[in-house]
């Protein structure tokens, strides 16, 4: 008895059928690459904090970490860039303004991308996809890594609540939240 080597006509026909019903599934979920640009941006934006953190800890110096618009102007996209204190000896009373002026050190991309497109040094920044949104604030991380503001007189003010930044979609709707431990810093992201 000879045995024939190969596949049955059903056997074809259910593979076409299963990946047909595969294809009919998958497609538009790899079509809305918005879906791909909001979680590329949050991944980035979480990984930022946490370097900026990180530095802030390896260093031993403050770094000021800011969240909005680019400039600060409506309708442009979000971003997270941070500065460092050029010194590390830093009173215990010092202002935002410290931290925007000559008193600040851009913190650099750690990839050595540090041009950037007029021939200055680039500062690391992780910017959103056009019109997406991302709620303005400031953060300052301490030399241990723990997260404070700045008061008006110019002295630490160490949150003690979950510090939540929402990220935003074109119109308002939060997309997903960063949030910052109060005694650790420590970022994560979560839904909405």
């Amino acid at each position: 008895m000879r045995y024939e080597v190969g596949f049955t006509l059903i056997e074809l026909v259910l593979v076409l059928i299963i990946t047909g019903i595969l294809t009919v599934v998958s497609i538009p979920r790899f079509a809305d690459v918005d879906k791909f640009r909001e979680r590329a941006f949050a991944d980035g934006a979480l990984a930022a904090v946490r370097y900026f953190q990180k530095l802030a800890i390896s260093t031993g110096c403050d770094v000021w970490v800011d969240f909005g618009e680019i400039d600060h102007q409506p309708g442009r996209p979000a971003e997270v860039y941070a500065a460092q204190h050029n010194s590390c000896d830093a009173p215990a009373a010092f202002s935002v303004a410290e931290f925007s002026g000559v008193n600040s050190l851009p913190v650099l991309d750690p990839s050595g991308n540090n041009i950037d497109d007029d021939g200055g040094v680039a500062r690391m920044m992780v910017q959103s996809p056009s019109a997406y949104e991302i709620a303005a604030g400031v953060v300052f991380f301490d030399k241990v890594g723990r997260p404070h503001k700045i008061t008006a007189a110019g002295t630490r003010d160490y949150y003690t609540g979950v510090l939540t930044i929402d990220l935003e979609r074109p119109g308002g709707t939060v997309y997903n939240r960063l949030q910052i431990e109060p005694d650790t810093g420590f970022a994560n992201l979560i839904g909405p």
